[in-house]
């Protein structure tokens, strides 16, 4: 006789799902079916996996010497069978059942501390006034015993009785959602199975089918197009989605970047990058968004992928750095920062204007919604393309370096201060944003240069937009597209001052680049229409 079963959610549970990656079934811990008969007990699960093998699968914890031993118990049943279980209606088990060890399961996952099996069979278990079992289940309805009559699946190591012998339809116990059932061969005098008192079939389990309700997982899994259903069935994907998902405590943020890394697979098929976003994820999914969200602006292109997977190399190796600060800003990351001569010829801006004497104060030409900071999509990650862009959001471009006369050289390592360069250079600020045009230069703040080809001094370009004079003196205004953030980007502090005793243009900008840094121009280089 079997002492009690119980459907319920278990206390010392964790009331989760758990995710195993040896065998890819996912444990429904949110409730189980708890059996106990004398000293033994055993937990059975709801198992399910996102490909969906159409089978019912539960994992059978049972308790032996003072620790669980665990199974798989796989019922093959058909939908309609699936029904009957839901809506407690008997049918024969017979040849449905298979069970397999878990010899690779860690039972700490699921609950502390089941019991390996070699044969298994179902049986029918009398209620507990013995007056209905297998042979009279149309009856089951009218049994007021405390313990209903049911059906339940035994497996076992060693078992030389005659036990197996018995009954072979599903008789769920009516408390529990049961039904009835009977069988013309069942031995009502087969020796009872109890494994707490030690008898020679101890090494088994005892469970009975249990189906659940859908998880978070499963419901996440409907949600997904087909394309990205596909995406499931690579295993390290699914793997690295589900942990993102569970962590995460299956947050809209996390299931949205699960299914962003999908999509991301499907157009590029990089399992190794999606992995890594998907390792990212696990413990900052704002981060791991943020890399997908830069892919996807850049089309996923060769170049974007390439420094995703620096970036993300990076942060594996160093926890605790900030992925959206590396991706938002220029940063070492970003490595070529050389100008490329590609631009148009032509269309030069040769107006002749006059010198002046007055240092003019003049409005930022391009307002401050109109920026364009770093990270911006579409835009590669180099300076001078930012500041191209910025120009443009005004209807201009820049002019090539080697065209003559619309490049002024002012100053360099090699030979300091052109007098001259600069005076012409100022002359063109001046006639510049007076009329509303803004000015690209180049800045050195740092020893060497990416720019070998050109000056061998640029380190960094930034956009004029307009000028003025303060208690510290004659200025020039810029925006510095190397920061995302328009107040640091636009800044009314980012000022570099005019000495005129010692021709040099120098001065600070408040993005996080440029902290520490002074920024010194370096070359002043003409804007034409777009």
């Amino acid at each position: 006789m079997i002492d009690s079963i119980n459907s319920d959610k278990l206390s010392n549970l964790k009331n989760k799902r758990v995710y195993d990656e040896n065998y890819d079934f996912i444990v429904n811990t949110d409730q189980a079916v708890m059996i106990t008969n004398g000293n033994y007990h055993s937990l059975t699960f709801h198992v399910y996996r996102l490909v969906d093998n159409d089978l019912t699968e539960n994992l059978v914890l049972s308790w032996y010497n003072g620790k669980y031993y665990p199974a798989l118990y796989i019922y093959n049943f058909t939908a309609e069978e699936k029904q009957k279980v839901k809506n407690n209606v008997p049918f024969l088990l017979t040849k449905k059942i298979e069970r397999k060890l878990l010899e690779n399961f860690d039972v700490g996952t699921v609950a502390r501390g089941v019991i390996c099996t070699t044969t298994t069979t179902s049986i029918t278990v009398e209620c507990s006034q013995f007056k209905h079992g297998a042979y009279n289940f149309g009856k089951w309805p009218e049994c007021e015993a405390d313990v209903k009559p049911l059906q339940i699946v035994i497996s076992s190591t060693d078992c030389n009785e005659t036990w197996v012998n018995g009954g072979v339809f599903y008789i769920a116990n009516p408390g529990i959602g049961g039904g009835g059932g009977g069988n013309p061969n069942y031995n009502p005098n087969m020796p009872p199975y109890n494994p707490g008192n030690g008898v020679p079939i101890a090494l088994g389990h005892i469970t009975r089918p249990f189906l659940s309700l859908a998880t978070p997982e499963q419901t996440f899994y409907n949600q997904l197009s087909q394309d990205q259903k596909s995406v499931m069935n690579v295993r390290v994907l699914r793997t690295g989605i589900l942990k993102v998902l569970q962590l995460n405590s299956y947050s809209p943020a996390s299931q949205q970047l699960a299914k962003d890394v999908c999509d991301f697979y499907i157009e590029t098929g990089n399992t190794s990058l999606a992995n890594k976003i998907l390792t990212l994820a696990k413990t900052d999914v704002e981060s791991a968004q943020q890399i997908i969200n830069y892919l996807s602006n850049e089309g996923n292109s060769e170049a974007s992928q390439t420094f995703a997977n620096t970036v993300l190399n990076f942060l594996s190796t160093h926890p605790g750095s900030n992925g959206n600060y590396i991706l938002n800003n220029k940063t070492d990351f970003d490595s070529n920062q050389r100008e490329v001569d590609n631009y148009q010829a032509g269309g030069y801006d040769n107006t002749t204007y006059s010198h002046y004497s007055a240092w003019p104060t003049v409005a930022p030409v391009i307002q401050p919604n109109n920026f364009v900071g770093w990270g911006a999509p579409g835009v590669a990650r180099n300076c001078m393309d930012y500041a191209k862009a910025q120009i443009a959001e005004a209807g201009y471009q820049i002019s090539s370096y080697l065209t003559s006369g619309q490049t002024f050289q002012i100053y360099t390592l090699q030979n300091g201060v052109n007098n001259v360069a600069l005076s012409d250079g100022l002359d063109y600020l001046k006639y510049a944003l007076s009329n509303g045009i803004p000015v690209i230069v180049g800045v050195d703040d740092a020893a060497g240069s990416p720019n070998i080809y050109t000056d061998n001094t640029t380190d960094h370009f930034i956009v004029i937009v307009g000028m003025g004079t303060n208690f510290l003196g004659n200025y020039l205004q810029f925006y510095d597209n190397a920061d995302s953030q328009v107040s640091k980007g636009t800044s009314n502090l980012n000022l570099l001052y005019y000495n005129s005793s010692t021709g040099l243009i120098t001065g600070t900008s408040q993005t996080d680049y440029a902290q520490g840094l002074t920024y010194t121009v370096t070359m002043i280089r003409k804007s034409k229409q777009l």
